[in-house]
């Protein structure tokens, strides 16, 4: 609840009429739980603990891998911190007095975080062998690996959608001064005074933000700088909280104390703006009267689509859906797609929509529904319906008319 006050909120914050929960804060949830169950093993030191961090690593991972080796990367590097850590502060001197000692155990204690460290990535690894192998299995075919990264492939390798970051002096920059300070502050601690659960915390947060900044920097709008700040905000409120504890009562100056209670100061803004948006966003929900019929006719659409889809093709069938919500039909309905290439939503390359037209006119398709109107007609695709007819025939369509089906001749 905490992450989403400081975070999530940020859309009502800036009256946001239409929130991105498929980004916020569907992404970011394993990422926020993480922090708790990082904090819960720090806490308790238990197998049981440490088996919920390797779970819900494995399952971030599978669920979304953009926010999912943040989890992995910002977890490793903290476990190996654990043990990587006390070993330069012991030096070798103490080393050679506590060799007997490791002799007998035949591991030292850092040696043992070091191979969790391993031990994550170990299970991650088998979490998504296991993933792909049960896919295989669904599917009947050899998984092509190369197309779990092709969307990315496309943003990065042609910079499509991006936005570079500004060098100067930014609102960005300044996120990622806290993510360096969290780092050195906490590594420092850790080295000097040995294990706390204030200095783990924050070296886990600032490895999450820092996996998270370099991640969404290909895309520096503000509105992605506001959805994954949280981290940061957290880091900030911990070091103001630990700034305010070092300073006596009776020689507390108003200097001395400036900076963490501006800090703190600056938290309680998101947290208003959370509060002073719940009204707006409880009358969205419930007054707004054209909202609320908009979406109980594409309710209603959304069903006769999917009723001649399920009336047409049985489950296991292969039927090609050329609509949006693709993905959603296919899985409500039980049929695979017979199109080897990228879905509806990710056909980005000009070269995949020729492949994909040139397979149509051929007829390699044995049942086709496309989306029309701009309820289901699919945007990154227009379809040659002079040429389609001549190989495919209308066949039915739902009552709205969003969705035809079509029959090869």
């Amino acid at each position: 609840m905490a992450t989403y006050g400081t975070s999530g909120a940020s859309g009502f914050l800036f009256t946001v009429r239409d929130p991105d929960y498929q980004n916020w804060p569907i992404r970011f949830l394993w990422p926020a739980i993480s922090v708790y169950t990082f904090d819960h093993l720090i806490r308790k030191r238990t197998i049981r603990s440490l088996a919920q961090v390797f779970l819900l690593t494995a399952i971030s991972l599978v669920w979304n891998i953009d926010t999912g080796m943040a989890i992995l990367f910002s977890g490793s590097m903290t476990l190996l911190s654990f043990g990587i850590l006390p070993l330069a502060r012991n030096g070798l001197q103490d080393r050679r007095q506590a060799g007997a000692v490791s002799r007998a155990l035949g591991w030292s204690r850092p040696i043992v975080w070091i191979l969790v460290s391993g031990g994550l990535i170990l299970c991650c690894a088998g979490m998504i062998a296991t993933f792909l192998w049960a896919l295989e299995i669904k599917s009947g075919e050899a998984i092509d690996y190369a197309w779990i990264l092709y969307h990315q492939s496309i943003f990065y390798g042609l910079g499509f959608f991006m936005i570079p970051l500004s060098l100067p002096i930014d609102a960005w920059m300044s996120v990622l001064g806290v993510y360096v300070m969290g780092l050195f502050v906490s590594m420092t601690a850790l080295r000097s005074s040995g294990e706390s659960r204030w200095a783990s915390l924050t070296l886990y947060l600032s490895h999450l933000g820092l996996s998270l900044f370099i991640y969404y920097q290909g895309r520096s709008h503000f509105f992605d700088l506001v959805s994954v700040v949280w981290p940061a905000i957290m880091v900030s409120a911990i070091l103001a909280d630990r700034q305010l504890r070092a300073i006596p009562f009776a020689n507390a100056s108003f200097t001395t104390a400036l900076l963490p209670v501006v800090t703190i100061s600056l938290l309680l803004v998101p947290a208003l703006g959370f509060a002073f948006g719940l009204p707006n966003q409880w009358r969205l929900g419930t007054s707004d009267r054209e909202a609320t019929l908009r979406a109980q006719a594409e309710r209603q659409t959304v069903r006769s689509e999917l009723a001649l889809i399920r009336h047409h093709c049985r489950k296991g069938d292969s039927c090609l859906i050329l609509a949006k919500r693709a993905g959603i039909y296919s899985l409500e309905s039980g049929i695979a797609s017979p199109w080897k290439g990228p879905g509806v939503s990710e056909l980005l390359l000009t070269k995949d929509r020729d492949r994909l037209v040139e397979s149509l006119l051929k007829g390699r398709y044995q049942h086709v529904f496309d989306g029309t109107g701009m309820f289901s007609s699919p945007e990154n695709l227009s379809l040659p319906m002079s040429q389609l007819v001549k190989v495919y025939r209308k066949v039915d369509s739902n009552k709205e008319g969003s969705l035809i089906y079509l029959r090869l001749r």
